[in-house]
């Protein structure tokens, strides 16, 4: 699934929803979440030339099992590190810091 972090280099809800889909994403991810997308995706933008691009496309489509492992791996860490119960134990962290 096509994604792009775009020019405010943010991390936007669609990537987290294509992982929890398990689809693999393509494109670029914001540089703050290197360590959660790096290795974790089919990394394109739009520097690269149109040939370039699908050179890359055509080789990650050949290796379904990489694909398969690689939505695998980001799905669970979605499922489990980006949830309602992850956001509150945040959110109450934030408050508790706040009233200390």
């Amino acid at each position: 699934t096509i994604a792009c972090s775009s020019i405010a280099d943010v991390l936007f809800h669609k990537h987290l929803e294509i992982s929890a889909s398990k689809s693999v994403i393509l494109g670029s991810y914001p540089s703050d979440y290197k360590n959660l997308f790096d290795g974790n995706m089919i990394e394109v933008n739009e520097f690269m030339s149109d040939d370039e691009i699908l050179s890359i496309i055509d080789n990650a489509l050949i290796n379904k099992i990489k694909l398969a492992e690689m939505a695998d791996r980001l799905y669970n860490i979605v499922r489990t590190e980006h949830n309602l119960d992850k956001s509150l134990e945040n959110f109450n962290n934030i408050i508790n810091q706040a009233l200390n």
